[in-house]
């Protein structure tokens, strides 16, 4: 078993990349390299739902194969809420409780993914739902070379990696919505910030025309110099170099 001082230092590590503001992808990736080093399981893999929330998807691996990833995700899928057999990953998902299967050679769910799992050369299989705030969004993974019976000491250990890695992915989920709240404040006070200065330049050119038509004062002056505060001079000086490079018209 991995000495304790190395979990806490595992851990520690998946909080401070929480912290650092890493993406989720990031660490997934974190997730999957820690698990495979602490629990001594061959392969681990995190498992995340499809868009229509019908699909587990492997996102992120340690130690398998592309080609087994290839072959679960675009041929072998592990489909959710179907009404054939259910896999041990779906299963996890969908009860929120962990599934430890000894030997996938004797699981008679274990049919329908036996050859991808012959390929990659694992017998054993742990899964336990991954969360995200109150909702389950997918597994942790855990596969063996050798059989390895049910040890619930181990599977306790998984489990809390998992939930603290939930507990990591929902803070960088929450820094990212408060990073996207931050800059959509951003473009809504630059936003105000133009009109402000449109209603300024509106108001100024009001009371300049109020004052042309009580002190009968040259109008073809004032024309000016609003044409100068909206900026058509800059339009002015474009259509002149238009027209000396022969373009014609506006």
């Amino acid at each position: 078993m991995t000495p304790t001082a190395v979990w806490i230092a595992a851990l520690g590590l998946l909080a401070r990349q929480a912290g650092a503001g890493s993406s989720s992808e990031d660490l997934h990736e974190r997730l999957v390299a820690v698990g495979r080093q602490l629990t001594g399981f061959d392969f681990c893999a995190v498992l995340l739902t499809d868009e229509s929330r019908t699909q587990l998807l492997i996102r992120a691996w340690a130690g398998l194969d592309a080609f087994y990833v290839e072959q679960i995700n675009s041929r072998n899928p592990l489909t959710l809420g179907s009404t054939g057999s259910e896999s041990p990953s779906s299963r996890a998902y969908t009860s929120g409780v962990s599934v430890w299967v000894s030997d996938i050679t004797q699981h008679a769910d274990f049919t329908q993914w036996s050859g991808p799992a012959r390929a990659q050369g694992y017998r054993t299989l742990l899964t336990v739902p991954l969360r995200a705030g109150d909702q389950i969004v997918g597994t942790f993974n855990c596969y063996n070379r050798e059989v390895r019976d049910p040890d619930p000491q181990l599977r306790h250990l998984v489990e809390a990696l998992a939930d603290f890695a939930s507990a990591a992915l929902e803070i960088t989920r929450l820094r990212q919505a408060e990073t996207g709240r931050m800059h959509q404040l951003e473009d809504l006070n630059k936003e105000l910030r133009d009109r402000q200065t449109r209603v300024e330049r509106s108001q100024e050119l009001h009371r300049r025309l109020t004052d042309v038509a009580l002190t009968n004062s040259d109008l073809a002056h004032l024309a000016n110099e609003s044409a100068q505060m909206v900026g058509a001079d800059f339009f002015g000086d474009r259509r002149r170099l238009r027209f000396r490079a022969g373009t014609g018209g506006l």
